[in-house]
């Protein structure tokens, strides 16, 4: 992988906690504190594979996936980062990461933790991302997003804002 790409998408991520962009196709522009209901769309993930080589600490994945309404409109991003924490059996590696997801009336600040095969895996697992806060309509906020599995994850938003 370019160092130059990895550096982009860490630019990104530090760009996406800090402004609030609009969206260009937003069709809905009031996802407000609540429940509420995306799929995923395109996405990109990049491995940074630190030493030792191959499955091990320290090892990370980052990326972004694009997000979508019931008719396709893409409304917003998520940008994660995710570290490779213990090494385990199978599909037993432990990952715990963060994750910022642009909105057209904010960002959404999360956590998460996931098990999976390996880090070069591209599947998509199910998990709970857990909201510590945000900006914009989501500041104070608190809650969980449900992340399915598979090619077109669901994205179950389910936010209380102060």
């Amino acid at each position: 992988m370019p160092f130059g790409r990895l550096m982009s998408i860490a630019g990104s991520l530090v760009v996406a906690s800090a402004v609030v962009a609009p969206i260009a196709n937003a069709q809905d522009a009031s996802l407000a504190c609540g429940s509420f209901d995306l799929v995923g769309g395109d996405k990109a993930t990049n491995i940074l594979d630190n030493p030792p080589e191959g499955n091990s600490p320290g090892d990370v994945r980052i990326g972004y996936r694009e997000l979508q309404d019931g008719d396709g409109n893409s409304v917003g991003e998520a940008y994660f980062v995710n570290t490779l924490l213990r090494v385990g059996e199978e599909d037993d590696h432990l990952f715990a990461g963060d994750i910022r997801i642009l909105l057209p009336d904010g960002v959404v600040i999360g956590t998460l933790t996931f098990q999976r095969s390996n880090v070069i895996d591209q599947s998509t697992p199910a998990l709970t991302v857990i909201v510590s806060g945000g900006s914009g309509a989501y500041e104070g906020a608190s809650g969980t997003v449900e992340v399915g599995s598979g090619e077109t994850p669901s994205f179950a938003f389910r936010l209380v804002c102060d």
